[in-house]
């Protein structure tokens, strides 16, 4: 049965016509003649068909559809989730409900009951327009005949985003203009003190500002990163950075708390009210702990993402294009997350937060005033990289592989600073994968020696020696009272990361695991450098 005719049947199974009209105070009013009229349900007349009109005299409102649920446009300038409660008494603003009584059209108000149906009905949601966003600024697109402009005001059908423009970017800068806007918002962060490390960091900080800027030029369901900021120490701005990222396209920046546990109830409704209301993004702000999630990691890969509605007895199944960014200090990440996100590192040298030193104070109501620069920058650069030949990014990373080539390195970074910003940061944040390569980059294999090998205790040992794995490896061997439990519980947990890495290549050494048990051993193999197709050098910058 259609979903239509399961309307008209409920309708028709009603025995009392007023669960669907409810009767305004005028009674047998005469029907506004100002706000064009739609007949509810009863009399004859099926719901089916008042849901279809309603959809048509609502069309050019503010009221859209998401894969079937029906989005209102609030107060705030985002979208939200259209209730029936609201929908009954929303919609007499812009139409006259009315019914036929003793005396002819009489005006009358919907019930929540006749407003649940219409908003399930698909008469009603195919009336309404698509949209993937609201924009509060205009956003760079690329048409489907390879233009590249701005979005205009108000609806765009082709990228089904509504602009409605805070402020006016600036328009005329130029390339060099735009370079010390740039540098002038990031000279007072404490950077790594290795300028490799602190530039790279720097190529991530512009790519997280790029990322919400750029994001209508790839397609929804494109794979996009997440953005890690971490810090040795409280104070070092990893939120204020996040803040120059989102308040130039977003405004004013919402945060949501991070998850107490890795698998958090919270942190589920948080990703499922974000999907269905569209969010363009969400910041967890002083992540705690080793930053682990399966339904975050699930949820930055999702290209649609499924759950339940909530506060009702339904699921929901929605396209899902949503940046997040997380800040944590000494921040810690598993493999499945370091592989899906970006990372920048800053460090403070000064023991005590409150000595550092600052150019100047920066606040959020400083980056939200300067909007019109931040952005007016950011589209210098992609003007630039426009009449560049529009180079692509000379890393394709394969977890997100068109973001790194065509819209986040898109070369427009890698054109400004010379640095693509999926380059492999110098101290990994996954430990188990940094602890790795410092005790493979420790066994000296070369073309004399092709291969070596160890026992899993020698390595061991090594390990202990150079005060790597130690949430696995105690810091002194075990005495003889404890050794056969721990040796045991160490062996069980090395075991487990050496088969990890069994097979894997660090540089020109492959680590591989041989036999089982007592005779297992470890071999360490010298293989010929090469360079993968994806990865190229990375060109000077412009």
């Amino acid at each position: 049965m259609k979903d239509g005719q399961v309307l008209d049947a409920l309708w028709e199974a009603s025995a009392d016509v007023s669960d669907f009209i409810g009767h305004s105070e005028a009674g047998a009013a005469v029907v506004s003649s100002v706000l064009p009229k739609v007949r509810l349900p009863g009399n004859g007349h099926r719901i089916g068909q008042t849901a279809e009109d309603l959809g048509k005299a609502l069309r050019e409102q503010d009221l859209f559809e998401r894969d079937g649920i029906v989005l209102m446009v609030n107060r705030r300038g985002r979208l939200s989730v259209m209730t029936s409660e609201k929908f009954h008494s929303w919609i007499e603003d812009y139409v006259a409900p009315y019914k036929l009584g003793e005396h002819g059209e009489e005006a009358a108000s919907m019930s929540d009951k006749c407003a649940s149906g219409v908003l399930a009905s698909e008469q009603f949601i195919r009336e309404l327009r698509p949209i993937r966003r609201v924009a509060t600024v205009r956003l760079p697109v690329i048409r489907k005949d390879g233009t590249l402009e701005l979005l205009p005001e108000g609806y765009d059908a082709e990228t089904q985003v509504l602009t409605r423009s805070e402020m006016e970017l600036q328009d005329d800068m130029t390339l060099e203009q735009a370079k010390a806007v740039f540098e002038e918002w990031m000279v007072d962060f404490p950077w790594p003190t290795n300028e490799a490390e602190a530039a790279r960091s720097k190529a991530v900080a512009l790519a997280a500002m790029f990322a919400p800027y750029l994001d209508l030029m790839l397609a929804p369901r494109e794979p996009r990163p997440a953005f890690i900021f971490s810090a040795n120490s409280e104070g070092a701005g990893k939120t204020l950075l996040c803040r120059l990222a989102v308040c130039p396209v977003f405004g004013p920046m919402k945060i949501t708390a991070p998850p107490e546990g890795s698998e958090s109830e919270e942190l589920t409704k948080a990703l499922n009210a974000a999907a269905i209301n569209g969010e363009p993004y969400l910041v967890f702000d002083n992540w705690r702990g080793e930053i682990k999630s399966s339904s975050l990691e699930a949820f930055i890969t999702a290209n649609v993402w499924a759950g339940r509605v909530l506060g009702a007895s339904r699921n929901f199944e929605v396209e899902k294009s949503c940046l997040i960014y997380v800040t944590a200090n000494t921040a810690r990440v598993n493999a499945d997350m370091r592989r899906r996100c970006l990372q920048l590192s800053l460090h403070v040298q000064e023991a005590k937060i409150e000595e550092r030193r600052y150019s100047r104070a920066i606040s959020e109501e400083d980056i939200l005033s300067a909007r019109p620069q931040l952005l007016g920058a950011l589209w210098a650069f992609v003007k630039h990289w426009d009449a560049q030949g529009r180079t692509p990014g000379s890393v394709n990373h394969s977890s997100f592989p068109r973001w790194s080539s065509q819209v986040g390195g898109i070369g427009i970074v890698q054109l400004v600073t010379g640095i693509h910003p999926c380059t492999a940061p110098l101290v990994s944040a996954d430990d188990t994968l940094a602890d790795m390569e410092k005790l493979v980059g420790a066994v000296m294999v070369d073309e004399t020696q092709p291969v070596l090998e160890f026992r899993p205790a020698e390595l061991m040992a090594k390990s202990r020696e150079m005060g790597l794995f130690a949430w696995v490896l105690d810091e002194t061997p075990p005495d003889e009272e404890r050794q056969d439990k721990q040796v045991r519980r160490e062996r069980s947990a090395f075991g487990k990361i050496l088969a990890r890495f069994d097979g894997r290549t660090f540089g020109v050494k492959r680590l591989e695991v041989k036999g089982e048990g007592h005779a297992r051993m470890i071999q360490v193999h010298h293989v010929p450098c090469h360079v993968t197709d994806h990865v190229a050098t990375q060109p000077a910058p412009v």
